[in-house]
């Protein structure tokens, strides 16, 4: 019994060493990667912004973060929380030449981050920062930042009325300033923006980007080579905080889970291995994350351009996909062309009185699972049963006869040819008990 006590004493004393030596090796690698960190992307602090960046360096192969943005609501407690008429329409745009240099991240005193904390909630990043950083600064990979174009819905915020206007003036590429008489959603304000453009190719452009060098005439490139593909640049992410500027991934695309929820998943092996002779070629993408991508115009018309029974935003991104692909065209993404954007965590608008944003996604997901999922829409509902819910509200005859008039391929096919490795269970099948195929009618 001695023994046996003895032996189950030293089993127990040896796991807790492992464990303990576990636990110091994770802690070590945790520091080792935090002091990594802050070689590869620096501390710009605002005592030391004057500091010589010439020796500045940048891997391409390091500082990589891969981010993806939820919608989570807005959070009450920061949106426009005790901000007096004054601040919220003060005009504080001050740049300076040196803070956020290289892309490179700033960190604020004590004060000035209580500050940005105080309007952070109106823009979901911090407005301190935005107000400080040049418009042209420079990036580790980019000469300067491209504005081209800019929808503003009219708000009560004074300094984008005639401010904006003279501000916009003095830009040295031309901007043209489209206002609508009332909030309709990003949606239908891209709509806007569509039938005012003249030029060949659309560029639809988050409002909370940063374009770096050479972003544009891959994309413009390969329009050229096939007016049917429609292409997005590789996302590199922005801090919301710090503004510091990260180098996206470039072997990732874009899917979609059960929810109908954009989501990025690595390029298979299979491709990747193909990629190694060819590593600037464009990767093929089943889905588009939506907020940046260049289109040909006339066949953005010709694909029936965005739906416009779809409210606000959501949903549009994968709807677009979709009859891209069914119906001829193909979605890719460049990795020769590079745009940072910021993933702010919440929006920083409400939805409109009487809804809120799950009726008005689930809305517009129903109109994409209606007229372009097939008989696996059945899939979606089951996941969602308030989209199940709203099927007999929501008219989408217009789209059907779109599907037909374009002569679109079903969503077997795409399944088949686009997106072969998903994880989507045949329609005639049971998943842990649940039915996905259409009920029986009588």
């Amino acid at each position: 019994m001695a023994k046996g006590k003895n032996g189950k004493s030293q089993r127990l004393l040896l796991y807790c060493l492992l464990l303990s030596g576990f636990l110091l090796l994770w802690c070590l690698l945790t520091v080792i990667i935090i002091i990594a960190q802050e070689k590869i992307l620096g501390s710009v602090g605002l005592s030391s912004q004057s500091t010589d960046t010439k020796n500045i360096f940048y891997s391409p192969n390091k500082g990589v973060q891969v981010v993806v943005g939820h919608y989570n609501g807005n959070l009450p407690a920061e949106q426009l929380a005790n901000l007096t008429k004054e601040e919220l329409n003060a005009n504080n745009y001050n740049p300076s030449t040196r803070l956020g240099e290289d892309g490179r991240p700033v960190h604020l005193a004590l004060k000035d981050e209580l500050e940005s904390d105080k309007t952070f909630g109106i823009n979901q990043f911090s407005l301190w920062i935005s107000d400080r950083v040049a418009l042209n600064r420079s990036c580790r990979m980019c000469a300067e930042l491209n504005v081209e174009a800019r929808s503003i819905h009219p708000y009560t915020r004074n300094f984008l009325q005639e401010d904006l206007e003279k501000f916009v003036a003095t830009l040295p590429v031309k901007v043209k300033i489209i206002r609508a008489k009332e909030r309709v959603g990003l949606i239908r304000a891209r709509l806007m923006g569509a039938a005012e453009a003249e030029a060949d190719v659309l560029t639809f452009l988050d409002s909370h980007c940063e374009c770096t060098e050479g972003w544009l005439e891959p994309l413009l490139t390969r329009i050229k080579e096939n007016r049917k593909a429609v292409v997005c640049p590789i996302i590199d992410v922005i801090n919301d905080r710090t503004f510091a500027y990260q180098k996206g991934v470039e072997l990732f695309r874009g899917g979609f889970n059960w929810n109908l929820s954009f989501r990025w998943y690595a390029v298979p092996s299979k491709l990747s291995k193909q990629r190694v002779l060819n590593p600037t070629a464009p990767i093929d993408s089943p889905t588009m994350a939506g907020g940046l991508f260049s289109m040909d115009r006339k066949y953005f018309e010709e694909l029936g351009t965005y739906d416009s029974g779809m409210d606000v935003w959501g949903g549009e991104n994968i709807e677009l996909s979709f009859r891209i692909w069914q119906c001829g065209g193909r979605v890719e993404i460049l990795p020769c062309s590079h745009v940072g954007h910021i993933f702010r965590k919440a929006s920083p608008h409400d939805f409109p009185k009487g809804s809120s944003s799950g009726k008005v996604l689930n809305g517009n997901l129903v109109r994409v699972s209606e007229v372009w999922m097939d008989e696996w829409k059945y899939l979606f509902y089951k996941i969602s049963p308030q989209a199940a819910s709203m099927t007999k509200t929501i008219d989408v005859s217009d789209r059907i006869e779109l599907r037909k008039r374009l002569a679109c391929k079903d969503f077997g096919w795409y399944l088949e040819n686009v997106w072969p490795e998903h994880f989507l269970p045949h329609p005639t099948l049971c998943l842990d008990g649940l039915v996905i195929a259409p009920p029986k009618t009588a």
